[in-house]
C-alpha cells in the first residue's frame, strides 16, 4: 500500500451523508429484510416439526366395552346429548388421537355404521366409550 492511498479519501468522511430527493427513505423493518438470511430449504422446517408430532396408536376395546357402546347406541335417539371418546385417524401418518366431546345426536345411520353429531361424522368401529348425558 502506498503512502498517499492511506490518506486518499480523508477529504470525504466529513460529507453530509447523501438524501435522495426521487426516492423516499427505506423504512428501518424494510432495510433489515434485506438482511435476512436466505431459506434454500423451503419446507424442511415444517417437515421436521411434522415428523416430530405423536400420535396415538387406536386402543382395542374389550367384550365388555364394546357391548357398553352398543348398548348406548341401539338406545340413542335424534336430539339426544351423549359425551363421546373416540379414535380419530390422523391424516398424514399412521395413528391419531384418542378425542373426547359432548355431542348432540343428529342421525344414526346403522347401515353405514356411522353416527352424525352436531361435532361431525364418528364411525361406530372408532367409538371408545359412550356415556348419555
Amino acid at each position: 500500500m502506498k503512502r498517499d492511498d492511506k490518506h486518499k479519501y480523508d477529504d470525504m468522511l466529513e460529507l453530509p451523508h447523501h438524501v435522495s430527493r426521487n426516492h423516499p427513505r427505506m423504512s428501518e423493518e424494510n432495510r433489515a429484510a434485506q438482511f435476512m438470511p436466505f431459506a434454500a430449504l423451503t419446507g424442511y422446517g415444517d417437515m421436521i416439526e411434522e415428523r416430530g408430532r405423536l400420535t396415538t396408536q387406536k386402543p382395542e376395546l374389550s367384550e365388555w366395552q364394546q357391548e357398553e357402546v352398543n348398548a348406548v347406541l341401539s338406545s340413542l335417539n335424534k336430539g339426544d346429548t351423549v359425551l363421546i371418546t373416540w379414535f380419530e385417524a390422523d391424516q398424514l401418518k399412521d395413528g391419531g388421537r384418542i378425542r373426547s366431546e359432548s355431542c348432540r345426536i343428529i342421525k344414526t345411520d346403522a347401515y353405514h355404521q356411522v353416527l352424525h353429531t352436531d361435532q361431525g361424522m364418528i364411525a361406530f368401529d372408532s367409538i371408545l366409550e359412550m356415556e348419555q348425558l
